[in-house]
């Protein structure tokens, strides 16, 4: 499927968080304003989230097929989240005083679906994996976004 670049469109996302960590769950909704975009053959959702009373610019690659990637950056912290169905995924965390966190993930379910450019629907659940391979949680995401 040949893509295009695309110039940002506004979207609004849904979002449904669960975490489950040391027997403990917590879901998380939301809903924000957000851009849309499409460079060659990825599509992207950039918006921004309230974490600890830090804003967090969020980006989201979504590779066709494949899967996407997530970054996150803000005063104490950049990670970038690969989540893709194909491959190993290494998850680094750098917090603001240069300290690094080595994680990885293991995608169990990842699933795209777009009706038109701008609107569509993202699940992906997931496990975060010490390095040592001690499990420290799983996951699940779902986003719907419409232009």
């Amino acid at each position: 499927m040949s893509r295009h670049i695309m110039k940002p469109q506004p979207i609004t996302i849904h979002g449904h968080n669960e975490m489950v960590q040391a027997g403990e769950t917590e879901q998380v909704n939301f809903e924000v304003a957000g851009k849309y975009y499409q460079m060659r053959q990825a599509l992207y959702l950039e918006y921004q989230e309230e974490n600890a009373g830090q804003t967090v610019d969020v980006r989201i690659k979504i590779i066709p097929g494949d899967g996407m990637v997530i970054r996150r950056s803000s005063k104490e912290l950049v990670s970038q989240l690969p989540l893709l169905t194909k491959s190993e995924n290494r998850v680094h965390y750098t917090l603001a005083e240069g300290y690094q966190i080595e994680l990885y993930a293991e995608v169990a379910q990842f699933k795209h679906e777009e009706q038109k450019p701008g609107s569509g629907r993202i699940i992906c659940n997931y496990t975060l994996n010490h390095a040592n391979g001690a499990e420290l949680g799983k996951y699940g995401l779902e986003l719907k976004y419409r232009s």
